[in-house]
């Protein structure tokens, strides 16, 4: 298997936010994660007849990657545990976590039971 690999999608989070990770019971290091920030993220819309709208839909999204260690991740259930320990003051937007995935990369699938058989003649002949 190679390494499992863990997204957290924020909207609204500010630089200057202190947020951490930790997951089953680990803190994630702020030096090991890859963040891709998606200023004015926008969402297509198609209106229904007469609908108006004033703004486009959008928000503010950054997504933070960690590649974990294969014996991080448990077979069942996971725990995630976010702690906001300091907002920026002058960002009045409410942060929120919008999104969790673990992405499991194995190697070598094995094939599933019947899919090396030789082909069927369609009608029974």
């Amino acid at each position: 298997m190679r390494k499992p690999i863990l997204t957290l999608c924020f909207s609204f989070c500010c630089i200057e936010d202190e947020v951490e990770f930790c997951f089953n019971g680990r803190v994630l290091p702020w030096e090991k994660v890859e963040i891709t920030d998606e200023r004015a993220l926008t969402m297509a819309t198609q209106l229904a007849g007469s609908m108006n709208i004033q703004a486009p839909l959008g928000m503010f999204a950054h997504w933070f990657r960690y590649k974990l260690g294969l014996d991080e991740v448990k077979r069942g259930e996971n725990l995630l545990e976010v702690e906001c320990c300091k907002k920026d003051g002058h960002a009045g937007l409410a942060r929120s976590l919008n999104g969790v995935e673990i992405l499991m990369r194995y190697r070598d699938m094995e094939r599933a039971e019947g899919l090396g058989i030789d082909r069927i003649v369609p009608g029974g002949g």
